[in-house]
Parts: structure tokens; C-alpha cells; sequence
């Protein structure tokens, strides 16, 4: 064979390896890019319902269409299936969900109480009372349930309690409720069984919902906890009993903070503790309190905030300068690993929803990791109040804050704890594969969703936009956030 045939094979063989190794490359890179998109989550939403119907949310579970306020035409499921029809328009004044997953309907209209109990396929009437002036319905709250428990109303210095479980009416004469608290003129209790009353004289004391005595009426004050006992005061000092009046914790100190698992217990000295809930004292009287509202048992702003973060128990004492426009001073920031108190932090403001932060008089803020340790530090310099600070992306922190103008402002930051230009609106939902922002535009709103990269995914828009859950309302649909 000469020489110019070899060459002209040693080109064919090369031409050839080069081919195929470009189909090669061209197939792994088709197969590649088809795995990716497979695997990579598509989120959107999905609409599951649409009629001309006014809609407004009960709960994730149940959704009400009506064409007017405050009526029921239809209840849909989360399926978006009309489970039911009204053939005359229920009027309501407030529907609540019950401890079996049903819900409670009423209203109170010329002196008659009507309840009714909707099953999640019919309504069928619970209550028809004359002669009922007012109702205000009892609500029992914790951590992660809320149930409506019984309806009370006065009538001429007496107490009426309509219970559910029964179904019947208890009086107890001279006697009124007193809310373990009160939100929006709706009695909440902390013990599903227990209303707490108070007699003529200004004394309190506890009955069930049958209107029988648990403990009589002997103190200055007292609320259910979570933990099926009472927060006591007797001339100003605070303890706690249980239905026994058997004391667990003696009436003996300053004030105590119920925390579901937990008790704050504040002594004479302004140390406060850590209890669980059998009582024990985990940390000693360690940590400071500093009282910068006057201690109110019932009272939803406290100078002492309880979170979990990581496994920990974090104690902070609040800063509440914005309620009673007291200097900035630091106040402490408690982490608690097991019995002990693992580290201590002292600024001026805290933050521990959402991410882990703190700030100074000088608004120099800093960011926490999972093991409270410092990550981002970023200065705002126009600052005289830090709402929040919102983890909405990968590596992407928003903060809401007040200027020194009172106006409300947002600032987008990064891992760097370097400014980020962007817009994105009101966050309403964050997690590891999402977010949501909402935000107003010339047509009314905007709901926005991105994934982790800041891409978007989906949007919405609509007069109305109502978010509960994984559904959205938009005006006169419903939509249902699937993940794919």
C-alpha cells in the first residue's frame, strides 16, 4: 500500500472518530439536559374552582361563595367541588372550627342565637334560643390547634355558658368570664375544659364548661395555662396550682410567663428562670429582667419572648423602647442547650422568627446562623425601627424597617451582607423550594412566586388576593399551588 493511501485512511479514521465522538457529546448532552429538566420541581398554580360567587377562605380545608357579604350560597372543598348549597343564603356572623374537625356557624340576630354545625357535607341547626342578646364564642388556643370550645353571654348579671360538647345551657348567677385573653373581642382560653370567672367583688375563680366549681373565688387573679394548672397572684405575687389548689410553684414571685412547655418564673431580685412543664427549674435564677411594661398576666405584649430554635430554647428580654419610649439600652439574648445556658447575647433589638438577629443602638445589625454565630453584618444608616428580616431566597435577606420619618422601607441583602437592587414586594411565603411576594400595581395586585434563583415561576393578578396555605384566592377563583 503507498504512502497517499495510508494518509488517505489515517484522515477517514480520524473524520470518523471525530463524528462519532461529536454524536456522543451531542447525545449526552440531549440526555443530560432531559434529566435535568425531569428532575428539576416545576411549581405553579393550578386553578381548582371559578364561578361568579364572592369567595372568601374558612380555613385551607373549605372555602365560602356567596353574593353577599356575610352569607353562605356554597362551601367548596379544597378540591374545589361545591360540597354544598344553601337554599336560603345562611347568614353568619362567624364560623370556627370545632375539636372534631367540624365547624360551627352562628349568628345572633334580633335577641335568637342560631348555631349551626356544618360536617363537611351538610348544615343542620345545633341551637335555636330566644331571648339571647349577645353571644361571644370561647376559642381554645395552643401552639398548633384552635377550636371553638362553647359560646357565653349576660344576661342580667349572670353568666350563660351554651356548651357544644352537651349541648345544653349552664348558668352560674353573679358571676362573668374573664378571658385567659381577649383578641378582637373574642375570649380565648388555654385550657380546652376551664373558663376562669369572676364574682361581684373582684375575686376570681375557675369552672368548667358545665358551670361546676373547680376552685372557688379567692384570688386577685388567675389564668389557665397549657399545662392543666393556674398562674395565681395574691397581693401582687405570682405561683401556680393545680386543680387541687395543691401548689407547684410557690406564690411567691414577680411574675411568670406561660410559654406552652414552658415558664418564664421572675424573682424578687429581676432573675428569671426556666421551668418545664413538670415544674423543675432548668437554669437557676441566672438570667436578667429587665420589666419595661408594667406586668400584666393577661396581656399579649411582654417584656419576655420564648422561641426554639435548632433544638435550643431561646429566652429573650423583649425590648419594647417602642411602647414605652424608654432610652435604648441592651437587653439580653439567652440560648439554652438542655439545662444550661450555652451563650448570652446583649443588644439593643432581637429577632428570632423568621432568621436569628440583632441589631444595636446604631442599627448595626447582625445575622445568625443555626449555631448563633454571626454570618452577615450590615449598618442602616436611616433606620429608627427594624421590623423584620426575611431569609426569601437563596442566600437573599430582606429587611423591613422604619426610617426617621416613620416611613416603612425595604433593603435586600446578600450572603455578603452587600445591597441588592430589587423590588420585589411584600413576602408572604418562604420555603426550600419557593417564595411569594405580593405587590400592588395599577390593575389592583400581583402575586409573584420565584424559585431559589429568583426566577419566576407563576404569577397572578386580581382586584383581591387572599393567600391561606398552598390556595390562593384571586377575586372569584381559587387556586391550588402544585408542586410537579
Amino acid at each position: 500500500m503507498d504512502k497517499e493511501k495510508i494518509n488517505q485512511m489515517f484522515v477517514v479514521v480520524v473524520i470518523m472518530t471525530l463524528l462519532i465522538l461529536v454524536i456522543a457529546f451531542i447525545i449526552s448532552t440531549l440526555v443530560t439536559s432531559k434529566t435535568e429538566d425531569e428532575n428539576k420541581l416545576q411549581v405553579k398554580y393550578n386553578q381548582i374552582y371559578s364561578s361568579d360567587y364572592t369567595l372568601r377562605a374558612i380555613d385551607s380545608n373549605y372555602f365560602i361563595g356567596s353574593y353577599e357579604e356575610n352569607r353562605i350560597s356554597v362551601i367548596i372543598n379544597n378540591e374545589g367541588h361545591e360540597v354544598y348549597k344553601s337554599t336560603n343564603n345562611i347568614y353568619y356572623e362567624g364560623i370556627y372550627k370545632t375539636k372534631h374537625d367540624e365547624y360551627i356557624i352562628y349568628n345572633n340576630l334580633d335577641n335568637k342565637l342560631n348555631v349551626y354545625l356544618f360536617d363537611g357535607k351538610e348544615i343542620r341547626t345545633l341551637y335555636e334560643l330566644d331571648n339571647v342578646s349577645y353571644v361571644k364564642p370561647v376559642i381554645y388556643k395552643n401552639l398548633s390547634q384552635e377550636y371553638i370550645r362553647c359560646f357565653v353571654s349576660m344576661i342580667d348579671d349572670d353568666l350563660y355558658i351554651y356548651n357544644l360538647d352537651e349541648i345544653e345551657m349552664n348558668v352560674i348567677n353573679d358571676a362573668s368570664l374573664v378571658g385567659d385573653q381577649i383578641i378582637d373581642g373574642i375570649y380565648y382560653i388555654n385550657n380546652e375544659n376551664n373558663l376562669v370567672v369572676r364574682n361581684k367583688d373582684g375575686l376570681m375563680g375557675v369552672v368548667d364548661l358545665k358551670g361546676e366549681t373547680i376552685i372557688d373565688y379567692k384570688y386577685e387573679n388567675i389564668v389557665n395555662t397549657s399545662n392543666n394548672s393556674f398562674i395565681i397572684s395574691q397581693d401582687g405575687k405570682y405561683g401556680i396550682i393545680n386543680d387541687k389548689e395543691e401548689k407547684l410553684i410557690k406564690t411567691n414571685y414577680k411574675a411568670i410567663y406561660d410559654f406552652n412547655d414552658y415558664f418564664v418564673i421572675v424573682n424578687s431580685k429581676n432573675k428569671m428562670a426556666l421551668y418545664n412543664s413538670d415544674y423543675d427549674n432548668l437554669t437557676g435564677f441566672k438570667m436578667n429582667y429587665d420589666s419595661l411594661i408594667p406586668f400584666n398576666l393577661r396581656s399579649s405584649v411582654r417584656s419576655v419572648s420564648l422561641y426554639k430554635v435548632n433544638g435550643k430554647v431561646v429566652v429573650v428580654n423583649n425590648y419594647l423602647e417602642d411602647v414605652n419610649k424608654t432610652e435604648y439600652d441592651n437587653h439580653d439574648f439567652y440560648v439554652i442547650n438542655d439545662k444550661e445556658i450555652q451563650k448570652t447575647i446583649e443588644e439593643v433589638g432581637f429577632g428570632c422568627e423568621s432568621v436569628v438577629y440583632t441589631y444595636d443602638s446604631n442599627y448595626e445589625l447582625s445575622i445568625y446562623d443555626n449555631y448563633f454565630e454571626v454570618i452577615i453584618e450590615y449598618k442602616i444608616n436611616d433606620a429608627e425601627k427594624i421590623n423584620n428580616v426575611l431569609l426569601v431566597a437563596n442566600n437573599l435577606y430582606q429587611i423591613i424597617y422604619e426610617d426617621v420619618n416613620g416611613q416603612v422601607k425595604t433593603v435586600y441583602i446578600n450572603d455578603q451582607g452587600e445591597e441588592e437592587d430589587m423590588n420585589l414586594g411584600e413576602n408572604i411565603f418562604y420555603n426550600n423550594i419557593y417564595s411569594e411576594f405580593k405587590d400592588k400595581n395599577d390593575n389592583g395586585w400581583k402575586l409573584t412566586m420565584y424559585d431559589q434563583n429568583l426566577n419566576i415561576l407563576d404569577t397572578l393578578e386580581g382586584l383581591y388576593i387572599y393567600k391561606i396555605d398552598e390556595y390562593v384566592i384571586v377575586d372569584n377563583s381559587i387556586y391550588k399551588i402544585v408542586v410537579m
